[in-house]
């Protein structure tokens, strides 16, 4: 029990974070599960492990919290190992660190939530799309990448490929464009046909279009550069 709890000024029910039961006022402030998970935490002890950065506190929390009450945190604590996996990733590919914008958006991609990003140009949509799509398919997921224009698909088709590169990565990548010459053309549709690829990238007019050869196909992963593009299309 912490010593602060018992002028606590609520106990609020269903309401820890870690295991959904009722937690006082006082470790919800400090950002902690109640004293069901952690029993025995002093605290001058609970006020640092509130004050160290999110994922060190997941961490932390996870390794003292009793194995009877393991829930959301141990959850968390996993989800942000794999967002620093994902720092390294995407650093190694662009040399830069994700600035604190790409950061949100990445942590809520790995979380498995499905969204839109609304930001100006030039804050690092595509790149952040494009890694992370590159980072999806060396676990083996599935990619699909919807981006209107050919021109835009010949740019991220390359620094895909690049990308790919620089990590010693040999992906499948492909895209399809009707400026090729008709035999590539072919071997792309036929690539796509039977799922010869671990990214496809198309244009959304490929999809109107085509989509005969995409209906039967199960991506894990479908990344939408520029949806407005996509919805105001009455053929898409």
């Amino acid at each position: 029990m912490l010593g602060a709890e018992v002028v606590a000024k609520a106990i609020y029910a269903s309401s820890c974070p870690n295991c959904g039961g009722p937690i006082s006022s006082v470790r919800l402030e400090l950002g902690l599960p109640c004293s069901s998970c952690i029993p025995d935490l002093d605290y001058e002890e609970a006020k640092l492990i509130s004050e160290l950065p999110p994922g060190e506190r997941f961490k932390k929390l996870v390794k003292i919290i009793s194995r009877e009450s393991e829930g959301s945190y141990s959850i968390l604590a996993q989800l942000h190992e794999e967002l620093d996996r994902f720092e390294k990733f995407f650093k190694k590919c662009v040399g830069k660190e994700l600035w604190s914008l790409q950061r949100t958006w990445a942590y809520r991609m790995l979380s498995g939530d499905s969204f839109a990003i609304t930001a100006p140009t030039g804050v690092g949509k595509t790149t952040l799309l494009l890694i992370y799509s590159l980072y999806e398919a060396t676990e083996g997921t599935k990619v699909l990448m919807l981006v209107p224009t050919e021109s835009l698909l010949r740019q991220s088709l390359e620094r895909l490929k690049n990308y790919a590169s620089i990590l010693g990565k040999n992906l499948r990548i492909i895209g399809y464009t009707s400026k090729d010459p008709k035999k590539t053309r072919e071997e792309q549709l036929m690539k796509i046909e039977e799922g010869d690829f671990d990214i496809l990238i198309i244009t959304t007019s490929f999809l109107s279009r085509r989509f005969d050869v995409l209906k039967n196909k199960v991506f894990g992963l479908i990344v939408v550069d520029d949806a407005d593009s996509l919805l105001k299309d009455s053929a898409n």
